[in-house]
């Protein structure tokens, strides 16, 4: 009887450290997600800046 109990409880426990470990990975995936499209957008700016000023030193050229 006390031996089913100590696995019954065991068990909970492990439930609960299950249950924590998935909520703790969803978070960290959703973090992950959220920062990989942040990336992409300043990726995006970047990219978009270096074009500008690419074509900036082109006009600058052909003008002087």
């Amino acid at each position: 009887e006390e031996a089913a109990a100590l696995v019954s409880r065991a068990k909970e426990q492990s439930d609960e450290i299950i249950g924590e470990a998935e909520k703790k990975a969803a978070q960290v995936e959703e973090n992950a997600r959220s920062a990989i499209a942040q990336a992409s957008r300043d990726v995006i700016e970047a990219t978009r800046m270096a074009a500008l000023e690419y074509l900036k030193d082109v006009f600058r050229i052909q003008t002087e």
